[in-house]
This record gives C-alpha cells, sequence and structure tokens, in this order.
C-alpha cells in the first residue's frame, strides 16, 4: 500500500508554475459537489442474497448464464464460499472468490435497476455475452458495467432516461434533454483523450447541454497492469480505505485540471462528474468493501452549475439500495 502527502492550498502547484497552488491561475475549478458513499463491509454470510439478487436480476431480462462463462463460475464461487465461511480448507480458492462478492453486488445493481427503462432490454440482450465477460475484468466489459451503473443510477433517481448518442440522454425538470457522454480513461495520459472524445460525441448528438460522465477507477486501481495503483488492494480498516480513494481522487483531478479546464470550455459542455470507486479486502474485520466518491465541477455560470448540481445529485440519490450501504450528503459549498 503506497503512502502520500497530500496537496495543500500553501504548497507549490504541481502543474510547475512555481506558484503556490491558491495562487496558480491554472487551479482547477472550485469542487462545488461532493458526496462519498460510505459502503458497510460485505461479509461472506451475506454470499446467499448477493447471489439470489444477481439471479433475478438475470432473471427478468430472460438472460441464462453459460454454464462455462465467467458470470456462472463467479455465482458458484460464491455458493462455496457461503457453504464454506465456517471451515476453508482451500485458502487460495477462499482468496479468489471474496472479491466477486463486490463485483456480483454491482452487476445485480445496474441490470435490476435498468429493468424500468425504456430500451434496456434490447441493450442489454445486445450485449449478452459481454455480460458473461464482466468478471473477467476486461476493459471493455467494465466500460459497459459502467455505462449500466450510470443509467442504473439515474433510473433508480426515478429520471426518465434513454440510451442513445453520446451514450445516455437524461430529461430533467425545466430544462430538458441533457446529453451525458461516458468515459473511463485507463491512464493519466488518456484522460484528455477522452474529454476530446466526450466532446466530439456531443456534437455528432447535436450539441449539448451536456456533463460529462467520466470513471477514474481503473486509474486508483488497474486491471491486470504491471503500473503500481495509487489505491492498494487491502487495508486495515475501512476509513482507511476511504482516505486512500479520496486522496487518489483529488489528486487525479489536480493533476488533469488543464484538460478539465480546456473541456468545460468545449461549446456544450456544462459540466464533468468524476465517478472514483475503489475496492479493497479489509483485515478488520474480514470482508470486502469499496468506497464510491463524486465529484462535480460545472462551469463557471448559473445555468450550467444548475444542470451539474442536478445530475450530481441525481446519481448520488440512485446509489444501490442494499442493506449494506448507509449514504451520508455533505453540503453545496
Amino acid at each position: 500500500m503506497r503512502r502520500r502527502s497530500k496537496v495543500g492550498r500553501n504548497d507549490p502547484c504541481p502543474c510547475g508554475s512555481g506558484k503556490k497552488l491558491k495562487k496558480c491561475d491554472d487551479a482547477p475549478p472550485p469542487r462545488v459537489w461532493e458526496a462519498p458513499l460510505h459502503r458497510r463491509a460485505l461479509q461472506a454470510p451475506e454470499c446467499r442474497q448477493v447471489v439470489s439478487k444477481l439471479r433475478q436480476a438475470l432473471g427478468f431480462f430472460r438472460l441464462t448464464p453459460n454454464p462455462v462463462s465467467d458470470l456462472a463460475r463467479m455465482i458458484r464461487e460464491l455458493e462455496w464460499l457461503a457453504d464454506n465461511l465456517d471451515s476453508i480448507s482451500d485458502v487460495p480458492r477462499y482468496d479468489r472468490a471474496f472479491p466477486l462478492i463486490e463485483q456480483a453486488s454491482r452487476i445485480a445493481f445496474a441490470l435490476e435497476s435498468l429493468q424500468p427503462v425504456s430500451g434496456a432490454e434490447a441493450k442489454v440482450r445486445w450485449l449478452r455475452k459481454r455480460i458473461d465477460r464482466l468478471t473477467t475484468q476486461t476493459e471493455q466489459a467494465q466500460d459497459y458495467l459502467f455505462e449500466i451503473e450510470v443509467a442504473g443510477r439515474l433510473a433508480r433517481a426515478e429520471l426518465e432516461l434513454a440510451f442513445r448518442e453520446p451514450d445516455i440522454v437524461v430529461s430533467l425538470p425545466q430544462t430538458g434533454d441533457v446529453l451525458l457522454p461516458c468515459k473511463r480513461p485507463r491512464t493519466p495520459a488518456g484522460f484528455a483523450d477522452k474529454l476530446h472524445e466526450a466532446v466530439s460525441q456531443v456534437r455528432r448528438a447535436g450539441g449539448g447541454p451536456a456533463v460529462t460522465i467520466v470513471s477514474i477507477e481503473a486509474m486508483l486501481q488497474p486491471l491486470g497492469g504491471a503500473s503500481p495503483a495509487p489505491v492498494g488492494d487491502s487495508y486495515l480498516a475501512r476509513e482507511t480505505l476511504r482516505g486512500a480513494v479520496e486522496l487518489a481522487r483529488d489528486e487525479i483531478a489536480l493533476g488533469q485540471k488543464s484538460a478539465i479546464n480546456r473541456h468545460l470550455a468545449a461549446e456544450g459542455i456544462v459540466g464533468l462528474f468524476i465517478w472514483a470507486l475503489g475496492a479493497a479486502k479489509i483485515m478488520r474485520p474480514s470482508s470486502y468493501a469499496s468506497e464510491w466518491m463524486g465529484m462535480s465541477i460545472p462551469r463557471d455560470d448559473e445555468r450550467s452549475a444548475r444542470i451539474a448540481h442536478a445530475i450530481a445529485n441525481a446519481l448520488h440519490r440512485g446509489v444501490p439500495s442494499l442493506e449494506e450501504q448507509s449514504v451520508v450528503v455533505s453540503a453545496l459549498r
């Protein structure tokens, strides 16, 4: 696990200008909305509940996992974990199965939330093979999971939405349609490229207003990569994991401030929402937990701020409703 110091307002700005962060003209836009999700660590005895939710969600879309698929294997591993909780004889298998609780709950939540969304069944069935590959942690499959998670949260927040160009279109009261390109950069170097892609998608869709949703999960915890991740794979307590996710999110946002400022100046873009999620094994108690945090950065005008706030708050209201979770909302500032 890596330890790093947080950049303070009186520290030199990482942009290299030599100025203090608080006096640097290139400083990132102010954070106007921030809301962490505290999820109680999922315990192994809850495996059966997670598997049940996943089976029900798959059944709604009439999806039966191929017996040799990764999704079917994931379900079998979680059932084995529940049956063997009291006496773990196969430790390597236990270590492989334990993190799957989190992955299974995310898939179940996303599919369950999409049930009332118009056009969701066609989208899910069209991507049926990708659902079977979600637990391989492949980048393409994770991109798909991110998109349906965003849509699922908006649906839970009771907003009208549809899957169409750029990725998702949501209707806000008194505002109308807002375009939501969803991007998931793999590396810091690809962050600006993904924002550029979002602008191009918005133009092809006829223009904004648009709020770009950017997941930095792959940057916090690279999948199968050789480079060290800023968020580790195990922590003594859940609070330590939360601190690691928050620190890594803030440093990524600070390091990408130039790209963010350029993006907010693009035609049609009214805001950017950074979706940060990190998951890890917790030592005390023995469990697997995740921390989700959102950061909304709007363009500097009242209308843009209003739209960006509405999207951010909807994403927060639509957090998973599993019993393992509780929500703490921080004030707007």
